[in-house]
C-alpha cells in the first residue's frame, strides 16, 4: 500500500489531491493501493490513521465528463445508500468530481465483463 506523497502516475496524483484535500484528515497517515473494476473511474481503496473503516474513491477518467453528470451520479449514491442498496457515503468531492464511500469488504466494482 503507497502513502501520500509516493505517486508516480497521473491517477495516483488525482487521488492524492483529493485525499489532501479532506480537511478532517490532515496530518493523519493515509495509504492507498487501487481495486480492481470499474468502467470509466479508477478505483482506490484508502485506509486513514484512526479511522474505524476503509474508503473507497471513485476518481473519474479523463473525459468521462461529457457522458456522466457527476452530481446527479452523486445524488443517485446518496438515493442508493438512504434505501440500503448502496455502501454509505462519505463525501462528494465536487472540485474533483470524486465520490467517497465507506469501503465495503467482500463486493467489487463492476467491469466491462459484467
Amino acid at each position: 500500500m503507497k502513502t501520500l506523497g509516493q505517486s508516480v502516475s497521473t491517477q495516483e496524483r488525482q487521488l492524492e489531491a483529493a485525499v489532501r484535500s479532506i480537511d478532517s484528515w490532515q496530518g493523519r497517515r493515509v495509504g492507498y493501493e487501487p481495486v480492481s473494476g470499474g468502467i470509466s473511474n479508477t478505483n482506490w481503496r484508502v485506509e486513514v490513521e484512526g479511522a474505524d473503516t476503509a474508503y473507497f474513491f471513485k476518481v473519474p477518467g479523463a473525459g468521462t465528463e461529457m457522458f456522466i453528470d457527476r452530481h446527479t451520479a452523486h445524488e443517485a449514491s446518496v438515493k442508493a445508500a438512504q434505501t440500503g442498496y448502496g455502501a454509505p457515503v462519505f463525501a462528494f468531492l465536487e472540485s474533483f468530481g470524486v465520490e467517497v464511500f465507506e469501503f465495503m469488504e467482500g463486493w467489487r466494482a463492476s467491469s466491462n465483463h459484467d
